[in-house]
C-alpha cells in the first residue's frame, strides 16, 4: 500500500526532536515515521489505510472508555503520537501537546463503504500539525452491532500492522472495562531503514545485492505479456469489494495448502492470479498468450528478517514491495503453480534477501526504459495487481463484551497509480478478504469478474481435484454465473 510522487532524499531534523530517522526516494511510502524525521510530501489526494469492522455486542460499548483506550495505545507508538509541520514546505514529525479529536461517533444510517471510499480518497482533518495521524469512526448499527472505521495515514504505519491496532486497541479498552492492569509498552523509534536494512544482509554485499534485485526487478517486468484493461476516468478514485468466507471453507483452505505444502498467502495469490488470467482467456482469447506471464507485487514485511528487528505491537512502516512474476499455461496444475511460486519468493526473500529492497522506491528501476515503455503504453500502469497478506488477527476475537465479526482494509493510494487491483488478506477464524479496484462501471465489472474465481476457489477447496487448473475453474465459474 504506497506512495507520493519521489521527494527529496536529504536528511532534515527539527530542534524539538532528537529522535533519528532517514528517508526514501519513494516519497509515498516512509519508511518508519519517527518523530522529528523529515516525512513524505502531502499529495493533492491523500493515501490513508483503513479496517472497517464490525462487533458484534453483548453489552453496550462505554464510548467515552473506547476513546480512553485509543489514547492510551497512541502514547505508545510514536508515529501516532506526533504532528506534522510545515518547514519551509518541508513536512516534519513534531511532538504532540495533547490528543484530541481521535473518535467520531455517526448516525446509524452511515454506510461503512461510503465511509472508507471518502476517507481513502481524501484526509480525515485537514489541520496536521495538531492531531495524531489516526482517527477511529464509531457507528451503532442496532443495539448489538457496532461498526468501527479505524482510519490512518500512511506515514504513520502501513497496512501489515491493522490486525496489530485493533487487537491494541480493543484488548485495552476490554481490560479498562475490568479494571485489569494494561501492559501495553512504550515504543522509541526504530533504527533508521537503512540501518535496520543492512542489518539483515550479514556478510552478504547490499551494494552487490542491489544490483542483481534491480536486474531481476527489470527482468520481471520485460517478462510480462499480459496486461489487464482498465477505463480511465476523469477522476481515479478506488472503490473495492467485501468478501467473508465460512469458517469451514476457511479450514479446507488451510488444510489443503499444509497438504500440498504452500502457504496460503501463495495460494491466495494464485487464486487473484487466476482471475486476472482467467479474465483475459475469456474476452481475449486471441490476444492473450497461451503461455501468460504476470508481473504482480506482494508486500514483504521486514519483521523478524533483520537483526534490527521490530516488534510486532510497533506500529512503524516495515515493508518492502517487491515484483514477482508467475509464467504458465492455461492447463497447469494450480497447486503446481503454487510451488513455483512459492520457490521463486523463498529464494528471493531468504536467500537473495529481495524484501530488504523496494522496487518502486528505486530510481534505475522507475527510470529505466522499460518502466518508460510500460507507462506509454495503455494501461500505463508498471503491473496489474498487487496482493497484500495482512496476517491473522493475533488473539482471539471474543472479548467480555463483544466479538469481531469481521475485519477488511481498504485505502493506500496504491490504485491511482501503479496497479488496477490490490487484493488485501485479513484472517480470523475465517477470510476476510478485499479487493480494491479502480472506479467506474467497466471496472467495476471486470473487478467483479476477477473476484468471482477467488471466491470459487475458496469455497470449493474441498471438492477441486487435486490436479484442478485454470481451464476448468473457468467452465465452472462460467456455468455458475449463468445459472
Amino acid at each position: 500500500m504506497k506512495f507520493f510522487s519521489a521527494v527529496c532524499s536529504s536528511l532534515r531534523y527539527l530542534n524539538t526532536s532528537a529522535f533519528r530517522g532517514t528517508i526514501t526516494k519513494s516519497g509515498m511510502r516512509p519508511v518508519a515515521g519517527y518523530i522529528g524525521e523529515y516525512v513524505p510530501q502531502f499529495s493533492k489526494i491523500p493515501s490513508n489505510i483503513l479496517f472497517a469492522i464490525q462487533l458484534h455486542a453483548r453489552k453496550e460499548i462505554d464510548v467515552n472508555l473506547l476513546e480512553t483506550a485509543i489514547i492510551k495505545y497512541i502514547k505508545t507508538q510514536p508515529n501516532f503520537n506526533a504532528g506534522v509541520k510545515i518547514v519551509d514546505d518541508k513536512p516534519f514529525f513534531v511532538p504532540l501537546d495533547s490528543i484530541k479529536d481521535i473518535i467520531e461517533i455517526l448516525p446509524p444510517n452511515n454506510n461503512v463503504t461510503q465511509i472508507c471510499l471518502k476517507y481513502c480518497n481524501n484526509h480525515f482533518r485537514e489541520d496536521f500539525e495538531n492531531f495524531p495521524g489516526i482517527k477511529i469512526f464509531y457507528i451503532p448499527k442496532s443495539s448489538t452491532q457496532i461498526s468501527l472505521v479505524i482510519a490512518y495515514a500512511h506515514h504513520c504505519g502501513d497496512g501489515t500492522n491493522g490486525m496489530e491496532i485493533i487487537h491494541a486497541i480493543l484488548d485495552t479498552y476490554s481490560k479498562l472495562n475490568r479494571n485489569l492492569a494494561i501492559n501495553l509498552k512504550m515504543h522509541d523509534p526504530p533504527p533508521s531503514i537503512d540501518e535496520l536494512v543492512s542489518s539483515g544482509f550479514g556478510s552478504t554485499d547490499p551494494k552487490n545485492a542491489k544490483k542483481i534485485f534491480i536486474k531481476s526487478q527489470l527482468e520481471n517486468l520485460k517478462k510480462c505479456n499480459a496486461v489487464f484493461p482498465i477505463t480511465e476516468n476523469e477522476k481515479a478514485l478506488e472503490s473495492h469489494f467485501y468478501y467473508n468466507s465460512t469458517s469451514i471453507d476457511f479450514q479446507n483452505f488451510i488444510k489443503k495448502c499444509k497438504e500440498e505444502k504452500v502457504t496460503v498467502g501463495v495460494a491466495l495469490t494464485t487464486a487473484m492470479n487466476y482471475g486476472f488470467a482467467g479474465y483475459l482467456f475469456n474476452h481475449y482469447p486471441s490476444t492473450t498468450p497461451d503461455n501468460i506471464s504476470i508481473s504482480y507485487c506482494l508486500n514483504t514485511n521486514l519483521r523478524g528478517r533483520t537483526t534490527n528487528d521490530i516488534s510486532w505491537d510497533c506500529v512503524q512502516h516495515c515493508s518492502m514491495q517487491n515484483l514477482y512474476n508467475t509464467t504458465f499455461k492455461i492447463e497447469t496444475s494450480f497447486w503446481d503453480i503454487c510451488r513455483k511460486t512459492k520457490k521463486v519468493t523463498d529464494t528471493c526473500i531468504n536467500e537473495l534477501k529481495f524484501c530488504n529492497f523496494d522496487f518502486l522506491a528505486l530510481d534505475e528501476i522507475a527510470n529505466s526504459d522499460i518502466a518508460k515503455t510500460i507507462r506509454e503504453r495503455p494501461p500505463g500502469l508498471l503491473y496489474s495487481h498487487e496482493v497484500t497478506n495482512m496476517n491473522r488477527y493475533p488473539a482471539s476475537i471474543d472479548y467480555d463484551d463483544f466479538s469481531i465479526e469481521s475485519i477488511h482494509s481498504v485505502g493506500g493510494q496504491f490504485i491511482l497509480g501503479y496497479s488496477v487491483f490490490a487484493f488485501g488478506i485479513c484472517s480470523t477464524n475465517k477470510f476476510h478478504l478485499s479487493l480494491i479496484h479502480r472506479n467506474g462501471e467497466e471496472n467495476t465489472k471486470r473487478a467483479q469478474q476477477v473476484w468471482m474465481y477467488i471466491k470459487y476457489i475458496i469455497e470449493n477447496m474441498k471438492d477441486l481435484e487435486k490436479k484442478f487448473n485454470l481451464l476448468e475453474i473457468m467452465q465452472k465459474v462460467s456455468k455458475n454465473s449463468d445459472n
